[in-house]
């Protein structure tokens, strides 16, 4: 396949992306794929992760708009199994994120030797090589950090992903907010970029569009989501108030397949709630402009797409007072709740609120972060060749 020529002043080198998994079909994935094509126009690009992935087809099923075609997935021999295997005990043995991203870091060491540069767009791994490092949130951390997950295993994961500060002395860090950021510099003394994550705009036609007083939750349907919760809180508020329509869109992966059938079931048994799974970018974006509240779930959630999808089509934000996410909210003048007991109230008042102002569609637009995204690969190979 031909390749067009790299702009000027910038020299065509081979590029590793790094992803530990694509079987989560989070907001990981989509910087993944956003990196990988804002990258493969300009260098030869590989990709790393520990099972076959079509990524055309999974750009096309998250609703990414780039170009992956020609850009070669590797995997480990022992990685299908593995994945397969994990997917069987999920909900038994807990997060698996860190434990696949310490698994991708010893696969395929002659990938690893060959790039120029490594791109690790699943946190902070320790290579021997030059490396860019997106960092969603720290991934290995010590004990008594809020809002990072942290297991018995996580000191033995750290070692094999060899994540540590000498390793990570001479990688370009990129965080996906603020609050990321300063969680990196706290646990290795350095404090990287913000590069917030690409979303997509909603942009609702403020004459055609007609409101519904009802709540939107976007996103994975998972327990760290609890989506179970968001529904027990809307039931209190209809309580009060009479029918307000929740709609949980989202998409639910293999390893979460029992946590969504019990959202289904709950779904089912009431009628002001509507689950919509693997719902197109049309349907999406019928459902934002339609309605009033957009809630998210997830405590100490690291940035927030679908919040940064609520305040683009002028929805009033609902979320926990934590983590990155309120960087988000407080941009356009939402609500925080403490914690579940609070939700319904905080709910309720939203639901009376005039409409926030719209966030501006270029402040997380793809195009800007591929420009980072690209800024830094630049940057590090220049570094590299000094």
């Amino acid at each position: 396949m031909h390749k067009p020529s790299p702009p000027d002043g910038q020299v065509m080198a081979q590029l590793l992306v790094v992803h530990n998994t694509f079987a989560f079909a989070g907001g990981a994935d989509i910087v993944a794929l956003h990196t990988i094509g804002a990258l493969a126009d300009a260098h030869d690009v590989a990709v790393l992760t520990m099972a076959p992935v079509d990524l055309s087809q999974r750009a096309e099923a998250m609703g990414v708009e780039v170009s992956v075609e020609g850009v070669q997935v590797h995997t480990p021999r022992w990685g299908p199994a593995v994945t397969s295997g994990l997917t069987a005990v999920a909900g038994r043995i807990g997060g698996q994120s860190a434990l696949q991203s310490a698994l991708i870091r010893r696969a395929r060491p002659g990938l690893y030797r060959a790039a120029d540069l490594i791109i690790s767009t699943t946190n902070e791994l320790g290579f021997d090589r030059p490396s860019v490092q997106y960092i969603h949130a720290p991934q290995f951390p010590p004990r008594g950090v809020a809002g990072l997950n942290r297991s018995a295993l996580t000191p033995l994961y750290r070692r094999v992903a060899k994540a540590n500060t000498n390793h990570l002395g001479d990688a370009m860090l990129l965080a996906n907010s603020a609050w990321t950021a300063d969680h990196v510099h706290a646990i290795y003394g350095r404090r990287p970029e913000v590069l917030t994550p690409p979303v997509s705009p909603v942009t609702c036609d403020a004459h055609a569009a007609v409101r519904t007083p009802g709540v939107v939750l976007v996103g994975r349907i998972a327990p760290d989501k609890r989506v179970l919760e968001a529904i027990e809180a809307v039931d209190a508020v209809v309580d009060a108030r009479g029918p307000i329509p929740l709609h949980i869109i989202g998409t639910a992966a293999p390893t979460y397949r029992r946590y969504r059938d019990a959202v289904l079931a709950a779904a089912d048994r009431r009628s002001h709630v509507r689950v919509h799974l693997d719902a197109d970018r049309e349907h999406l974006h019928r459902l934002l402009c339609g309605n009033t509240i957009g809630l998210g779930m997830k405590p100490y959630e690291h940035f927030g797409m679908a919040v940064a999808e609520y305040a683009t089509a002028g929805l009033h934000p609902v979320t926990p007072h934590s983590g990155g996410q309120v960087e988000t909210v407080e941009r356009v003048g939402g609500s925080t709740f403490q914690d579940v007991a609070a939700l319904p109230e905080t709910l309720m008042e939203a639901l009376d609120a005039p409409p926030p102002p719209r966030l501006q569609s270029g402040v997380y637009a793809p195009a800007r972060f591929h420009a980072g995204m690209r800024q830094a690969v630049t940057q590090a190979l220049a570094d590299v060749g000094k």
